[in-house]
């Protein structure tokens, strides 16, 4: 019997020798107490482990160079929306414009310095205008040059009011439609100047005329083109990134209203396919800028967004935009007016845009089984 007890107590003291607790007088504790603590404390070398395995995705984290695509050629679909509310001496009506660009973009040239050169193709421009009291007034580049109809007229709907018709803005956008325009894009994603698209853009204002010209100023002019591109490519950064990365931009967004957009720009994911970026700022009047309603004060609004970004091929996947404004300004006829301004620019590639359901088909209700005997 001593001598079980004795080999019992010998092996304890192995035990306790390999797990490196120091010997203690056998009187000091019942046996096995003074190894509570060292079994309920945590095992260090093991949890060491799951330590590596979590720092691993961290240090294949490594700071990367988003730059505009070297080469390819993809075709895009880009949605501009604009909402206006306006209250004009009490009385409130709403307008709406929406205008489809169907184009698409190709590297076709990139310096030493990194400069990329693309050529843009604009393939179609669609949409439509909702004015009350005029209705809908559609348009599309696709259209044929039938002229206007009888309901219609040249000088738009209403006994025209100063509006187009859709048939005056469709052949404007006609001389569009097949055109094609360059421009350059820096290593950082800035983009410099438009050129080849005078002529067409001269075309276009003379079958528009003066309304319709200013309508659809976005079609032609250079900011509305620098859209297409920014759309394509996204906003990039100066520097190498990774996730939790941030950078601030600002760029021209003005047209009849002079405005400034600065961004601060998050890099919320990125992983060897793709960049997801977040935008959040603000737009608002250029400093010194001139305004077109004398007296007029513009307050900005916020602008968010987000898009991700191709690391195979460079160019976006997906990005949607989204800003506001309010305008206030007096008038001798209407007294106080408001208005209430939001723009949204959604980019998505031309494949994707075909394989969503078309709003009027997904909102048509399944057809009814016929009840019996009937």
């Amino acid at each position: 019997m001593l001598r079980q007890m004795a080999k019992g107590e010998g092996h304890r003291a192995r035990s306790r020798h390999r797990l490196g607790i120091p010997s203690e007088p056998r009187h000091a504790h019942p046996a096995g107490v003074e190894l509570l603590p060292q079994i309920m404390k945590p095992l260090y070398v093991s949890s060491l482990f799951p330590s590596l395995l979590l720092l691993a995705p961290l240090a294949a984290q490594d700071a990367i160079q988003l730059q505009p695509p070297k080469s390819g050629k993809i075709a895009f679909v880009q949605l501009g929306k604009q909402e206006q509310n306006i209250n004009a001496g009490g009385q409130e009506m709403n307008v709406t414009q929406e205008m489809t660009h169907h184009f698409t973009i190709e590297v076709t040239g990139v310096a030493d310095n990194g400069t990329r050169t693309f050529t843009v193709t604009i393939e179609r421009i669609n949409g439509k205008l909702d004015i009350p009291m005029a209705g809908e007034i559609e348009f599309d580049s696709a259209a044929k040059a039938d002229g206007a109809t009888e309901e219609e007229g040249e000088d738009g709907p209403m006994g025209g009011m100063g509006l187009p018709s859709g048939t005056k803005i469709s052949a404007g956008l006609r001389e569009l439609a097949g055109k094609s325009f360059t421009t350059e894009v820096s290593a950082d994603g800035t983009i410099v100047g438009i050129a080849g698209f005078d002529e067409a853009r001269k075309a276009a204002k003379q079958a528009f005329g003066g309304p319709a010209a200013q309508m659809m100023e976005g079609a032609f002019a250079d900011r509305g083109l620098q859209g297409l591109v920014r759309g394509a490519i996204g906003h990039l950064p100066k520097e190498a990134v990774s996730a939790g990365s941030e950078w601030e931009t600002k760029n021209d967004v003005g047209g009849q209203l002079p405005m400034e957009q600065s961004l601060k720009i998050t890099v919320a994911k990125l992983d060897a396919a793709t960049a997801e970026l977040t935008y959040a700022g603000e737009s608002k009047v250029k400093e010194g800028a001139r305004m077109p309603m004398p007296g007029a004060e513009v307050e900005g609004g916020k602008v968010e967004g987000k898009a991700t970004i191709s690391r195979a091929d460079g160019f976006t996947i997906h990005s949607k935009i989204s800003s506001g404004m309010s305008i206030f300004a007096e008038n001798e006829m209407v007294g106080e007016m408001t208005i209430e301004m939001k723009m949204t620019s959604e980019t998505k590639r031309a494949d994707a845009a075909k394989a969503e359901p078309k709003q009027d088909e997904a909102q048509k209700e399944p057809a009814k089984t016929p009840e019996a005997g009937k």
